[in-house]
């Protein structure tokens, strides 16, 4: 159902990270079974997903890349690579950094605005001004406490929140 479609896939992403965590060595290198299970977990959404499927608007594209260039400007200096991660083959590299492209472009922003702003802020918006508010501060802030950097991520959660009130969805 609709509400399963926008939660479900979350609660299977913030899983899979417990997983990772406690069952493998060097977590970054079970990020591909995050990947399997978040498209497992979009794949039976399927259908209630297809209704929120729409041509991007300018302004979502420009949003997005405006965000997204500020957030990789703003990145703290990268750490080292995993040994783990540099002792791979070239094919096994090859194969997790196209799973991480995978799930970071695509899999992981699309089930977090499922949840932050499909879930979380259309709980909160009842269409009143303080709703809206409301629902624009609630979204944005555990989208930012999910992340860390509070002030990039509040400020991308208050954008995004923004381009779905004004889309609608």
């Amino acid at each position: 159902d609709d509400l399963a479609a926008r939660v479900m896939p979350f609660i299977i992403f913030m899983l899979s990270g417990i997983i990772v965590q406690a069952f493998w060595v060097t977590p970054v290198l079970g990020y591909p079974l995050q990947v399997v299970l978040m498209a497992a977990a979009l794949w039976w959404c399927r259908r209630p997903l297809m209704d929120y499927l729409q041509r991007p608007r300018a302004m979502s594209i420009l949003a997005g890349l405006v965000v997204g260039v500020i957030w990789v400007a703003l990145a703290p200096a990268p750490e080292p690579v995993s040994p783990a991660l540099a002792a791979l083959s070239a094919g096994g590299l090859l194969f997790w950094g196209g799973m991480r492209i995978i799930g970071t472009v695509a899999f992981v922003p699309l089930i977090e605005e499922l949840f932050f702003r499909g879930y979380v802020q259309s709980r909160f918006d009842t269409g009143s001004v303080q709703s809206k508010a409301l629902a624009v501060a609630v979204s944005a802030g555990l989208f930012a406490l999910l992340h860390g950097r509070w002030i990039e991520a509040g400020l991308a959660g208050v954008v995004f929140s923004l381009l779905y009130m004004q889309r609608g969805g």
